[in-house]
């Protein structure tokens, strides 16, 4: 896990105490809070977007092929499937945007 120190986490890791104990009784009101916080936001209210579906998982313009180049019949064949599974549908499309922007700048 990554941590800024022990009291700050990041990249989704609670600290080191609440990984070995398995609890968060011992994370300060303000953590709490701004996990508490962080979950409310990613909890959408759109029923298409909560849908369980399968998910490619590592969706963006760098995992896509033109096949069939000049030809009028060409399309778009995703690849790169080892992250492949289920989960919610707002993630694909969030991640393939978040990616993708960053891949171009």
């Amino acid at each position: 896990p990554f941590l800024l120190s022990d009291k700050f986490p990041t990249l989704g890791c609670l600290g080191t105490n609440a990984l070995q104990t398995q609890s968060l009784e011992d994370m300060s009101p303000l953590m709490l809070g701004r996990w508490g916080a962080a979950i409310d936001t990613s909890n959408t209210s759109h029923a298409l977007a909560q849908r369980m579906v399968t998910l490619h998982a590592d969706f963006h313009c760098g995992n896509i092929l033109i096949m069939g180049g000049g030809n009028p019949d060409r399309r778009l064949c995703a690849i790169d499937f080892e992250f492949a599974n289920v989960g919610q549908a707002e993630f694909e499309l969030g991640y393939a945007f978040v990616v993708t922007k960053a891949l171009l700048n």
